[in-house]
């Protein structure tokens, strides 16, 4: 397992059963589980059709749940959902090898080139730093 680019996770998958869980350094972008609940201290709030409402209100009893409960459970799954498809990603045992084998491999004078291209591009419009 190791870092990749942008803190982007890279983890080999053993086993095609494997849980997705996080992984390397996609770590710290999801929220840790603790055995203390932590204190709710924050209102979220919500306007929605009436008719959005009753699908949710309907959901939320067939679940056993309060509506707030309800919308912070499927909320708290989407949230590490998109978090993880985009920290992390595995790869079987021959993927792993060939993704580690590019790393390794000196670039390509194509590569090589794009990248001398990138290094000396001016930064334009909200780009540019201020000092």
């Amino acid at each position: 397992m190791g870092a990749g680019h942008d803190g982007v996770a890279l983890r080999r998958q053993e086993d095609a059963t494997c849980p997705r869980v996080p992984a390397g350094t996609g770590d710290n972008l999801l929220p840790q589980i603790s055995a203390e609940p932590e204190p709710r201290r924050r209102l979220i709030s919500v306007r929605a059709p009436d008719s959005d409402m009753d699908l949710i209100d309907t959901a939320a009893r067939m679940a056993g749940q309060s509506r707030s409960a309800f919308m912070l459970t499927a909320s708290l799954q989407r949230a590490r959902q998109i978090l993880a498809d985009r920290t992390r990603f595995e790869l079987d045992e021959d993927h792993w090898r060939a993704f580690h084998a590019a790393l390794e491999a000196p670039p390509t004078a194509e590569a090589q080139a794009a990248l001398e291209r990138l290094l000396r591009r001016r930064p334009t419009g909200w780009e540019e730093v201020r000092g």
